[in-house]
């Protein structure tokens, strides 16, 4: 029969068991690599990237500096642990609401290159290291891929998968977004139709240096010409207005270019005009940007 202190003793002992436990499992998660996520407001101008903590500071800025630019994401990635980890598919995470109906949705759109901020879909972050990706936030809204455009009101999250972890990595809820019906842009001032066909223009001219030098004079005259209680332009027109200023040799990608401008702009007017009957679809010889080339989408439980 056991006495008195040798009970004592053997609680003693479990209670050490249970707290050195602990503190492996405490140890192994402080000494692993932990990653954290944060999203920003931003606007990226051809010359360099605006941030700050509200859309409200953003606006204020942009109203004093001007300029034609982007209303962008600016996520960072950090590791805070003390081993390095491999971090993939940055993105964008829309969840419409009531959230008991619908699915999240991630997107990984194009990052846009901005000083300091890398586009390339995967990456290796050193103990207490970070890397910032920029995304056009309403890429990923207007363009949702074979699943379609999310339905509104939605919010937006950062997102990221961490090599070697089930679950993905989100920013905190409390820094999410709300987009409503209707909503065309996060700072209402800039919402106007040269702005956001400047936009448009902005998504389809990677790599193309006089596609990029024709956005801005093209935009000034679809808001002179095209007004938003009109019919939306055709693909025709539009492709016009880009060879006025396009100073390549070759005009070939002109047509491309102006198909999906022309697409994006659509739904910005009440009235739509009918696609002449000689537009057609890119086909894929032409061209026809595939989803893993615009942007991988996939959907992801809670």
């Amino acid at each position: 029969m056991l006495n008195l202190p040798e009970i004592t003793t053997a609680r003693l002992a479990l209670l050490i068991s249970i707290a050195l436990a602990l503190w492996n499992l405490a140890k192994h998660r402080l000494e692993g690599g932990r990653v954290r996520i944060r999203m920003r407001p931003g606007l990226h101008f051809d010359h360099g990237l605006s941030q700050a903590r509200t859309w409200e500071t953003v606006a204020e800025h942009a109203t004093k500096r001007g300029g034609w630019s982007v209303e962008v994401a600016v996520v960072e990635v950090e590791n805070v642990g003390r081993t390095a980890v491999t971090i993939s598919g940055v993105g964008l995470a829309f969840r419409s609401r009531p959230w008991w109906r619908h699915k999240r949705r991630t997107v990984v759109p194009f990052g846009r290159e901005a000083p300091g901020a890398m586009t390339a879909t995967s990456h290796r972050l050193e103990p207490f290291d970070s890397a910032t990706f920029v995304f056009d936030v309403w890429e990923g809204l207007e363009k949702g891929g074979n699943l379609g455009t999310p339905v509104r009101p939605l919010t937006v999250r950062a997102i990221t998968k961490v090599a070697g972890r089930r679950r993905l990595r989100l920013s905190p809820w409390r820094s999410r977004w709300e987009v409503t019906e209707g909503q065309e842009a996060f700072i209402p001032a800039l919402a106007k139709i040269d702005m956001l066909a400047y936009r448009r223009m902005a998504r389809h001219t990677r790599g193309d240096q006089f596609a990029e030098m024709a956005t801005i004079p093209t935009a000034i005259e679809m808001g002179k010409q095209f007004p938003r209680n009109g019919s939306a332009p055709t693909r025709e027109q539009v492709q016009e207005l880009i060879e006025r200023s396009y100073f390549g040799e070759s005009k070939v990608a002109c047509g491309l270019l102006a198909f999906f401008v022309a697409h994006d702009l659509k739904p910005l007017y009440r009235s739509a005009a009918p696609p002449a009957k000689s537009e057609q679809s890119p086909s894929e010889d032409g061209g026809l940007v595939s989803d893993e080339e615009s942007g991988q989408v996939a959907e992801a439980h809670d």
